[in-house]
């Protein structure tokens, strides 16, 4: 047989390299966990986290498509469900404010002169961030975990990206969580939530570290495909633990202007 040559030659070696150097798949550290295993370990994960008050660079996707960013000061109570969000302009001073006990929602535009309150839905909340989530969802996101909205139902490991538990919990109806877990820290790497073969929202952590023995991401991405919305928040600073000050989730509109009750219906 002739041997192997020309620009032919150099295509086949190429893709016999390729095929040769492919990565192989990361196997399982150890015994294969429960479903109950892994979530009784993220509930005792989030369990450390009370109060949490964290400062972080936030750039996300705004309603006619540009990209708007802001440093943001995030204060949650995980037992509440309950959120205050304020947001700094580049040239100081605070542009805009949210506050969630959970239930109520009240936002204060300083830039559109504007004060809303009306229930805490997702729809609501995504006046500000633009990505819909339900406040005690944002909550858990912000402290570097995700919601657990369900049983387990699978548990599989994903060899590729280094390997990844595959957590699957049906929650009511159709809806669907897949969490991937990275190996034997179980950090929440990502989480996606879907209803009706929909995706709601997408969940991404990285660059994990240890801090006050609970390990917290750099970074997270939260994405609402539907609404082709996302935000990305990349952390500066964080406290646990924080004392809430009285009356920090719920705002009053300053004097003279008018409040707004909105409920996504109209």
């Amino acid at each position: 047989m002739p041997p192997i040559g020309g620009p032919r030659g150099a295509i086949l070696a190429a893709a016999i390299c390729l095929c040769g150097c492919a990565k192989p798949l990361a196997e399982r550290p150890e015994p294969p966990p429960t479903g109950a295993a892994l979530v009784d370990a993220l509930r005792a994960r989030a369990a450390h986290v009370t109060t949490l008050r964290a400062e972080a660079k936030v750039d996300y996707l705004a309603e006619k498509g540009e990209r708007i960013k802001l440093t943001m000061t995030f204060l949650v109570d995980r037992a509440a469900g309950a959120l205050r969000v304020d947001a700094e302009s580049p040239m100081g001073g605070t542009v805009a404010s949210l506050a969630s006990d959970g239930h109520t929602f009240e936002l204060l535009d300083t830039r559109a002169n504007r004060f809303l309150e009306g229930p805490a839905t997702p729809c609501n909340l995504s006046r500000f961030l633009r990505v819909r989530l339900r406040t005690r969802d944002l909550v858990d996101a912000i402290a570097g975990g995700a919601p657990l909205l369900g049983q387990p139902a699978s548990v599989t490991w994903d060899g590729h990206d280094g390997g990844h538990e595959v957590l699957v919990l049906k929650g009511e109806g159709d809806l669907v969580e897949t969490l991937r877990l990275a190996p034997k820290t179980w950090d929440v790497d990502s989480a996606e939530v879907m209803s009706g073969g929909h995706v709601l929202y997408r969940l991404r952590h990285d660059d994990f570290s240890d801090q006050d023995g609970v390990r917290f991401p750099g970074r997270t991405v939260i994405e609402d495909p539907e609404h082709r919305a996302d935000a990305r928040i990349r952390y500066k600073s964080r406290e646990l633990g924080v004392t809430v000050p009285p009356g920090a989730f719920h705002l009053e509109p300053p004097p003279g202007l008018p409040v707004e009750h909105v409920t996504c219906e109209e």
